[in-house]
Protein backbone atom coordinates (compact mmCIF):
# COMPACT_ATOMS: atom_id res chain seq x y z
CA UNK A 1 0.00 0.00 0.00
CA UNK A 2 2.80 2.43 0.96
CA UNK A 3 4.36 1.95 -2.27
CA UNK A 4 1.18 2.44 -4.64
CA UNK A 5 0.70 5.49 -2.10
CA UNK A 6 3.87 6.90 -3.15
CA UNK A 7 5.07 5.61 -6.31
CA UNK A 8 1.67 5.33 -8.31
CA UNK A 9 -0.14 8.30 -7.92
CA UNK A 10 -0.73 10.41 -10.50
CA UNK A 11 1.37 14.15 -10.37
CA UNK A 12 -2.00 16.14 -10.00
CA UNK A 13 -2.64 13.71 -6.74
CA UNK A 14 0.75 14.16 -5.48
CA UNK A 15 0.67 18.05 -5.85
CA UNK A 16 -2.37 18.13 -3.72
CA UNK A 17 -0.89 16.05 -1.23
CA UNK A 18 1.45 18.09 -1.15
CA UNK A 19 -0.27 21.24 -0.92
CA UNK A 20 -1.95 19.59 2.40
CA UNK A 21 0.84 19.08 4.18
CA UNK A 22 2.42 22.71 3.56
CA UNK A 23 -0.51 23.92 4.46
CA UNK A 24 -0.09 22.19 7.68
CA UNK A 25 3.44 24.13 7.81
CA UNK A 26 1.68 27.16 8.90
CA UNK A 27 0.74 25.19 12.49
CA UNK A 28 5.04 25.14 13.66
CA UNK A 29 5.22 28.57 11.62
CA UNK A 30 2.55 30.32 13.40
CA UNK A 31 3.29 33.12 16.26
CA UNK A 32 1.00 30.41 18.97
CA UNK A 33 3.31 27.80 17.88
CA UNK A 34 1.01 24.98 19.06
CA UNK A 35 -0.50 22.36 17.59
CA UNK A 36 -4.51 22.84 16.77
CA UNK A 37 -4.02 26.54 15.37
CA UNK A 38 -4.80 26.90 11.90
CA UNK A 39 -2.17 26.55 8.61
CA UNK A 40 -2.42 28.63 5.45
CA UNK A 41 -5.58 26.07 4.09
CA UNK A 42 -8.03 29.36 3.81
CA UNK A 43 -5.61 30.89 1.25
CA UNK A 44 -5.71 27.79 -0.59
CA UNK A 45 -6.53 29.15 -4.50
CA UNK A 46 -7.68 25.92 -5.87
CA UNK A 47 -11.20 24.67 -6.97
CA UNK A 48 -10.28 21.52 -4.89
CA UNK A 49 -10.84 20.78 -1.34
CA UNK A 50 -7.74 20.46 0.50
CA UNK A 51 -9.33 18.91 3.74
CA UNK A 52 -6.06 20.05 6.06
CA UNK A 53 -6.61 18.14 9.23
CA UNK A 54 -4.45 18.94 12.61
CA UNK A 55 -4.43 15.30 14.26
CA UNK A 56 -3.20 17.12 17.64
CA UNK A 57 -6.56 18.60 17.37
CA UNK A 58 -9.07 15.20 17.46
CA UNK A 59 -10.10 14.98 20.89
CA UNK A 60 -12.11 12.19 21.25
CA UNK A 61 -15.50 12.97 23.28
CA UNK A 62 -16.33 8.91 24.59
CA UNK A 63 -15.50 7.20 27.28
CA UNK A 64 -11.52 7.63 26.91
CA UNK A 65 -9.85 9.37 29.35
CA UNK A 66 -10.09 13.46 29.39
CA UNK A 67 -7.98 15.20 26.55
CA UNK A 68 -7.36 11.72 24.77
CA UNK A 69 -7.04 12.36 20.83
CA UNK A 70 -9.37 10.00 18.74
CA UNK A 71 -8.22 8.77 15.77
CA UNK A 72 -8.11 11.09 12.60
CA UNK A 73 -9.20 10.27 9.17
CA UNK A 74 -6.51 12.10 7.24
CA UNK A 75 -7.33 12.97 3.49
CA UNK A 76 -4.65 10.08 1.97
CA UNK A 77 -2.48 7.25 2.92
CA UNK A 78 0.22 9.93 1.54
CA UNK A 79 -0.97 12.23 4.56
CA UNK A 80 -0.07 9.77 7.22
CA UNK A 81 3.46 8.83 5.07
CA UNK A 82 4.69 11.93 5.01
CA UNK A 83 3.29 13.57 9.03
CA UNK A 84 5.21 12.36 11.72
CA UNK A 85 2.34 11.80 14.11
CA UNK A 86 2.15 9.00 16.06
CA UNK A 87 -1.49 8.28 15.61
CA UNK A 88 -1.02 8.55 11.81
CA UNK A 89 1.15 6.21 12.22
CA UNK A 90 -1.76 3.82 13.62
CA UNK A 91 -3.85 4.88 10.40
CA UNK A 92 -1.11 3.85 8.11
CA UNK A 93 -0.60 0.47 9.82
CA UNK A 94 -4.44 -0.06 9.80
CA UNK A 95 -4.62 0.52 6.38
CA UNK A 96 -2.04 -1.65 5.46
CA UNK A 97 -3.29 -4.74 7.15
CA UNK A 98 -6.84 -4.63 6.42
CA UNK A 99 -5.39 -4.51 2.32
CA UNK A 100 -3.36 -7.62 3.84
CA UNK A 101 -6.13 -9.31 5.55
CA UNK A 102 -8.71 -8.41 2.85
CA UNK A 103 -6.45 -10.72 0.33
CA UNK A 104 -7.77 -13.98 2.31
CA UNK A 105 -5.91 -17.28 3.07
CA UNK A 106 -2.99 -16.02 0.55
CA UNK A 107 -0.02 -17.26 2.29
CA UNK A 108 2.49 -13.95 1.46
CA UNK A 109 -0.89 -11.52 2.54
CA UNK A 110 -1.09 -13.12 6.13
CA UNK A 111 2.51 -13.68 6.30
CA UNK A 112 3.22 -10.08 5.80
CA UNK A 113 -0.05 -9.12 8.29
CA UNK A 114 2.27 -11.50 10.82
CA UNK A 115 5.23 -9.27 10.70
CA UNK A 116 2.94 -5.86 10.69
CA UNK A 117 1.49 -7.17 14.04
CA UNK A 118 4.75 -8.38 15.69
CA UNK A 119 5.86 -4.31 14.61
CA UNK A 120 3.51 -3.31 17.57
CA UNK A 121 4.60 -6.00 20.05
CA UNK A 122 1.39 -7.43 19.50
CA UNK A 123 2.87 -11.18 19.10
CA UNK A 124 -0.39 -12.97 20.22
CA UNK A 125 -2.22 -11.40 17.60
CA UNK A 126 0.84 -12.28 14.90
CA UNK A 127 0.57 -15.95 16.40
CA UNK A 128 -3.15 -16.28 15.69
CA UNK A 129 -3.26 -15.40 12.37
CA UNK A 130 -0.64 -17.91 12.21
CA UNK A 131 -2.67 -20.63 13.18
CA UNK A 132 -5.70 -19.01 10.99
CA UNK A 133 -3.25 -20.22 7.97
CA UNK A 134 -4.04 -23.96 7.34
CA UNK A 135 -3.84 -23.26 3.46
CA UNK A 136 -1.27 -25.68 2.18
CA UNK A 137 2.57 -23.58 1.51
CA UNK A 138 3.77 -24.36 -1.81
CA UNK A 139 6.86 -26.20 -2.08
CA UNK A 140 10.41 -23.05 -2.04
CA UNK A 141 7.94 -20.55 -0.73
CA UNK A 142 10.29 -17.66 0.29
CA UNK A 143 7.88 -16.67 3.03
CA UNK A 144 7.95 -19.81 4.69
CA UNK A 145 10.85 -19.80 7.85
CA UNK A 146 14.26 -21.50 7.27
CA UNK A 147 15.35 -24.01 9.33
CA UNK A 148 17.38 -22.03 10.91
CA UNK A 149 14.31 -20.28 12.87
CA UNK A 150 13.62 -23.76 14.16
CA UNK A 151 16.78 -24.17 15.52
CA UNK A 152 16.37 -21.02 17.27
CA UNK A 153 12.78 -21.66 18.67
CA UNK A 154 14.88 -24.90 20.08
CA UNK A 155 17.48 -23.04 21.84
CA UNK A 156 15.05 -22.24 24.67
CA UNK A 157 15.03 -25.94 25.48
CA UNK A 158 18.86 -25.69 26.55
CA UNK A 159 18.17 -23.86 29.50
CA UNK A 160 20.75 -21.53 28.77
CA UNK A 161 19.39 -17.88 27.64
CA UNK A 162 22.50 -17.38 26.11
CA UNK A 163 21.50 -20.08 23.49
CA UNK A 164 18.91 -18.30 22.32
CA UNK A 165 20.28 -15.25 21.73
CA UNK A 166 22.92 -16.23 20.13
CA UNK A 167 20.55 -17.78 17.62
CA UNK A 168 18.63 -14.64 16.95
CA UNK A 169 22.33 -12.97 16.78
CA UNK A 170 22.94 -15.03 14.09
CA UNK A 171 20.18 -14.70 12.18
CA UNK A 172 20.06 -11.10 12.11
CA UNK A 173 24.06 -11.00 11.01
CA UNK A 174 22.65 -13.64 7.95
CA UNK A 175 23.08 -11.08 4.57
CA UNK A 176 19.83 -10.84 2.62
CA UNK A 177 21.32 -9.38 -0.60
CA UNK A 178 23.96 -12.88 -0.60
CA UNK A 179 23.48 -14.37 -4.41
CA UNK A 180 21.05 -17.03 -3.48
CA UNK A 181 19.68 -15.09 -0.32
CA UNK A 182 15.52 -14.91 0.12
CA UNK A 183 14.29 -11.42 -1.15
CA UNK A 184 11.95 -12.00 2.51
CA UNK A 185 15.08 -12.72 4.88
CA UNK A 186 15.56 -9.27 5.65
CA UNK A 187 11.84 -9.38 7.28
CA UNK A 188 13.05 -12.39 9.37
CA UNK A 189 16.26 -10.54 10.69
CA UNK A 190 14.01 -7.84 11.66
CA UNK A 191 12.04 -9.91 13.89
CA UNK A 192 14.88 -11.49 15.44
CA UNK A 193 16.18 -8.11 16.11
CA UNK A 194 12.84 -6.97 17.63
CA UNK A 195 13.03 -10.26 20.03
CA UNK A 196 15.90 -9.20 21.07
CA UNK A 197 14.74 -5.73 21.70
CA UNK A 198 17.14 -4.15 19.42
CA UNK A 199 14.72 -1.59 17.36
CA UNK A 200 17.27 0.51 16.07
CA UNK A 201 18.90 -2.34 14.63
CA UNK A 202 15.91 -3.47 13.10
CA UNK A 203 15.51 -0.08 11.46
CA UNK A 204 18.92 0.11 10.06
CA UNK A 205 18.42 -3.44 8.78
CA UNK A 206 15.34 -2.21 6.54
CA UNK A 207 17.66 1.10 5.79
CA UNK A 208 20.74 -1.45 4.49
CA UNK A 209 18.44 -3.27 2.18
CA UNK A 210 16.70 0.20 0.99
CA UNK A 211 13.15 -1.19 2.08
CA UNK A 212 11.79 2.79 3.25
CA UNK A 213 8.62 2.78 3.71
CA UNK A 214 8.98 0.00 6.26
CA UNK A 215 11.84 1.51 7.74
CA UNK A 216 10.27 4.41 8.57
CA UNK A 217 6.34 2.65 9.38
CA UNK A 218 8.34 0.31 12.06
CA UNK A 219 10.40 3.56 13.70
CA UNK A 220 7.33 5.32 14.05
CA UNK A 221 4.84 2.63 15.58
CA UNK A 222 8.17 1.61 18.53
CA UNK A 223 10.03 5.24 18.64
CA UNK A 224 8.68 8.66 19.93
CA UNK A 225 8.26 11.00 16.88
CA UNK A 226 10.86 13.23 17.77
CA UNK A 227 13.83 10.32 18.10
CA UNK A 228 17.04 10.93 16.14
CA UNK A 229 16.43 7.87 13.79
CA UNK A 230 13.17 8.65 12.85
CA UNK A 231 13.90 12.01 10.92
CA UNK A 232 17.18 10.02 9.63
CA UNK A 233 15.09 7.23 7.97
CA UNK A 234 12.85 10.44 6.63
CA UNK A 235 15.78 11.90 5.45
CA UNK A 236 17.42 8.60 3.68
CA UNK A 237 13.99 8.16 1.66
CA UNK A 238 14.04 11.88 0.63
CA UNK A 239 17.04 11.21 -0.68
CA UNK A 240 16.40 8.25 -2.36
CA UNK A 241 13.15 9.71 -3.97
CA UNK A 242 15.34 13.14 -5.05
CA UNK A 243 17.60 10.09 -6.91
CA UNK A 244 14.84 8.83 -8.48
CA UNK A 245 13.38 12.70 -9.62
CA UNK A 246 10.47 13.13 -7.13
CA UNK A 247 11.55 16.44 -5.87
CA UNK A 248 8.32 17.29 -4.54
CA UNK A 249 7.87 13.44 -2.47
CA UNK A 250 11.13 14.48 -1.01
CA UNK A 251 9.89 17.75 -0.13
CA UNK A 252 7.64 15.91 1.88
CA UNK A 253 9.95 13.59 3.59
CA UNK A 254 11.65 16.88 4.96
CA UNK A 255 8.58 18.78 6.05
CA UNK A 256 7.88 15.23 8.13
CA UNK A 257 11.45 16.25 10.08
CA UNK A 258 11.03 19.81 9.86
CA UNK A 259 13.43 20.78 8.04
CA UNK A 260 12.12 23.76 5.81
CA UNK A 261 15.48 24.90 3.73
CA UNK A 262 15.66 21.67 2.47
CA UNK A 263 12.01 21.00 1.82
CA UNK A 264 11.72 24.61 -0.31
CA UNK A 265 14.81 23.74 -2.44
CA UNK A 266 13.30 21.03 -3.47
CA UNK A 267 10.64 22.38 -4.23
CA UNK A 268 12.43 25.07 -5.80
CA UNK A 269 13.95 22.12 -8.01
CA UNK A 270 10.50 20.47 -8.67
CA UNK A 271 8.93 23.78 -10.03
CA UNK A 272 10.42 24.68 -13.76
CA UNK A 273 11.78 28.24 -13.63
CA UNK A 274 9.85 28.98 -16.68
CA UNK A 275 6.23 28.44 -17.57
CA UNK A 276 5.65 25.76 -19.99
CA UNK A 277 2.12 27.05 -21.05
CA UNK A 278 -0.26 29.76 -20.57
CA UNK A 279 -3.34 29.34 -18.74
CA UNK A 280 -4.24 27.03 -15.83
CA UNK A 281 -1.92 24.40 -14.61
CA UNK A 282 -3.36 22.72 -11.48
CA UNK A 283 -0.58 20.84 -10.96
CA UNK A 284 1.40 24.03 -10.86
CA UNK A 285 -0.38 26.16 -8.67
CA UNK A 286 -0.69 23.48 -6.01
CA UNK A 287 3.03 23.36 -6.30
CA UNK A 288 3.53 26.62 -6.04
CA UNK A 289 1.21 26.94 -3.16
CA UNK A 290 3.03 23.92 -1.17
CA UNK A 291 6.80 25.99 -1.73
CA UNK A 292 5.13 29.71 -0.42
CA UNK A 293 3.60 27.82 2.60
CA UNK A 294 7.27 26.21 3.31
CA UNK A 295 8.56 29.62 2.88
CA UNK A 296 6.27 31.74 5.05
CA UNK A 297 7.07 29.15 7.75
CA UNK A 298 10.99 29.31 7.13
CA UNK A 299 10.74 33.58 7.20
CA UNK A 300 8.83 33.23 10.89
CA UNK A 301 11.91 30.47 11.87
CA UNK A 302 14.20 33.20 10.90
CA UNK A 303 12.17 36.11 11.80
CA UNK A 304 11.25 34.87 15.23
CA UNK A 305 14.40 34.80 17.08
CA UNK A 306 15.01 38.73 16.13
CA UNK A 307 11.69 39.78 16.95
CA UNK A 308 11.55 38.10 20.73
CA UNK A 309 15.05 39.38 21.19
CA UNK A 310 13.85 42.46 20.28
CA UNK A 311 10.66 42.71 22.40
CA UNK A 312 12.93 41.54 25.53
CA UNK A 313 15.39 44.35 25.21
CA UNK A 314 18.28 41.40 24.51
CA UNK A 315 20.79 41.44 21.49
CA UNK A 316 20.79 38.02 19.71
CA UNK A 317 24.61 38.95 18.75
CA UNK A 318 25.94 38.80 22.56
CA UNK A 319 24.97 38.23 25.96
CA UNK A 320 23.15 41.07 27.79
CA UNK A 321 21.26 44.12 27.53
CA UNK A 322 21.19 45.43 23.81
CA UNK A 323 21.12 49.57 23.53
CA UNK A 324 19.21 51.35 21.12
CA UNK A 325 22.16 51.45 18.46
CA UNK A 326 21.94 47.90 18.09
CA UNK A 327 18.51 46.97 18.33
CA UNK A 328 18.17 50.08 15.30
CA UNK A 329 20.55 48.44 13.55
CA UNK A 330 20.50 48.36 9.49
CA UNK A 331 21.07 44.75 9.36
CA UNK A 332 18.39 43.97 11.44
CA UNK A 333 14.88 43.11 10.01
CA UNK A 334 11.34 43.70 11.35
CA UNK A 335 8.34 42.42 9.93
CA UNK A 336 6.68 45.88 9.81
CA UNK A 337 9.43 47.10 8.05
CA UNK A 338 9.44 44.75 4.82
CA UNK A 339 8.01 47.45 2.60
CA UNK A 340 11.62 48.68 2.59
CA UNK A 341 13.28 46.18 0.14
CA UNK A 342 16.37 47.34 1.56
CA UNK A 343 16.37 45.98 4.88
CA UNK A 344 15.63 42.48 3.93
CA UNK A 345 17.36 41.96 0.61
CA UNK A 346 20.49 40.55 1.49
CA UNK A 347 18.58 37.63 3.77
CA UNK A 348 18.49 35.32 1.09
CA UNK A 349 15.62 33.32 3.19
CA UNK A 350 13.26 36.41 3.23
CA UNK A 351 13.95 37.08 -0.01
CA UNK A 352 13.08 33.18 -1.56
CA UNK A 353 9.95 33.96 0.62
CA UNK A 354 9.14 36.88 -1.21
CA UNK A 355 9.39 35.01 -4.36
CA UNK A 356 7.73 32.02 -3.74
CA UNK A 357 4.54 33.93 -3.27
CA UNK A 358 4.89 35.90 -6.43
CA UNK A 359 5.11 32.88 -8.28
CA UNK A 360 1.84 31.70 -6.64
CA UNK A 361 0.26 34.72 -6.69
CA UNK A 362 0.99 34.77 -10.23
CA UNK A 363 -0.44 31.02 -10.65
CA UNK A 364 -3.62 32.36 -9.38
CA UNK A 365 -3.58 34.74 -12.23
CA UNK A 366 -3.15 32.02 -14.90
CA UNK A 367 -5.48 30.25 -13.44
CA UNK A 368 -8.58 33.38 -13.53
CA UNK A 369 -9.02 33.03 -9.76
CA UNK A 370 -8.25 36.93 -8.99
CA UNK A 371 -9.85 37.25 -5.70
CA UNK A 372 -7.92 34.32 -4.30
CA UNK A 373 -4.68 36.20 -5.94
CA UNK A 374 -5.62 39.05 -4.28
CA UNK A 375 -5.73 37.23 -1.03
CA UNK A 376 -2.15 35.30 -1.34
CA UNK A 377 -0.95 38.90 -1.93
CA UNK A 378 -2.81 40.47 0.75
CA UNK A 379 -1.57 37.09 3.15
CA UNK A 380 -5.08 37.13 4.51
CA UNK A 381 -7.37 37.40 5.83
CA UNK A 382 -6.91 34.94 8.21
CA UNK A 383 -10.01 34.03 10.12
CA UNK A 384 -8.68 31.15 12.34
CA UNK A 385 -5.59 32.89 14.15
CA UNK A 386 -3.32 35.73 14.18
CA UNK A 387 -0.20 36.35 11.47
CA UNK A 388 3.00 34.44 12.22
CA UNK A 389 5.92 37.05 11.88
CA UNK A 390 6.81 35.44 8.36
CA UNK A 391 3.14 36.19 7.15
CA UNK A 392 3.01 39.87 8.57
CA UNK A 393 6.77 40.37 6.63
CA UNK A 394 4.57 38.84 3.54
CA UNK A 395 2.10 41.46 3.77
CA UNK A 396 4.21 44.30 4.15
CA UNK A 397 6.59 42.81 1.19
CA UNK A 398 3.35 42.06 -1.17
CA UNK A 399 1.37 45.35 -0.25
CA UNK A 400 2.35 47.09 -3.93
CA UNK A 401 1.39 43.76 -5.66
CA UNK A 402 -2.27 43.49 -3.36
CA UNK A 403 -3.13 47.39 -4.35
CA UNK A 404 -1.97 46.39 -8.26
CA UNK A 405 -3.98 43.65 -8.29
CA UNK A 406 -6.95 45.42 -6.52
CA UNK A 407 -6.88 48.14 -8.80
CA UNK A 408 -6.95 45.60 -11.65
CA UNK A 409 -10.16 43.61 -10.49
CA UNK A 410 -11.99 46.94 -9.63
CA UNK A 411 -11.14 48.10 -13.50
CA UNK A 412 -11.72 44.43 -14.69
CA UNK A 413 -15.13 44.61 -12.88
CA UNK A 414 -16.19 47.98 -14.04
CA UNK A 415 -15.20 47.41 -17.79
CA UNK A 416 -16.43 43.49 -18.04
CA UNK A 417 -19.64 43.45 -15.52
CA UNK A 418 -20.93 40.73 -17.26
CA UNK A 419 -18.10 38.13 -17.90
CA UNK A 420 -17.42 38.84 -13.87
CA UNK A 421 -20.93 37.72 -13.00
CA UNK A 422 -20.70 34.32 -14.92
CA UNK A 423 -17.56 33.24 -13.63
CA UNK A 424 -19.09 34.01 -10.17
CA UNK A 425 -21.63 31.46 -11.08
CA UNK A 426 -19.53 29.07 -12.19
CA UNK A 427 -17.52 29.06 -9.55
CA UNK A 428 -20.56 28.93 -7.03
Amino acid sequence: MASAAVYQQSSKARALDLARLAAGAGRSGSRLGRSGTAGLEELWPGLEELMVQDPAAEISGGGGSSGSRAAPTPASLTTSIFTNDQLLADHWLDVELQQKLQAGTESSALHRARLLKSWIADVQEAAALELADDSPAAAGDVHCLPASWLWAALAPASGDPAVWKAALLRLMAADPSRPGGAADSVHHAVLAALALGKVDEAVRLYLAAEFFADALLLARLRLPARHPLVAYVYSQWGADLKRRGRHDQAAGCHLASGKLGAALADLEDWLPTARPQLGPDPVRLAGSFAAACVAAALATAHLRPAAEAKHLGIDSRADGPATPSETEDDNDCDASLAFDHRRWWGRPELRAAVQAWKRCIIEALHSGRVTAALSLARVGPLKKRAPSEGERFLRGALAGYASAISWWQVLHQESMPELEADKADDEA
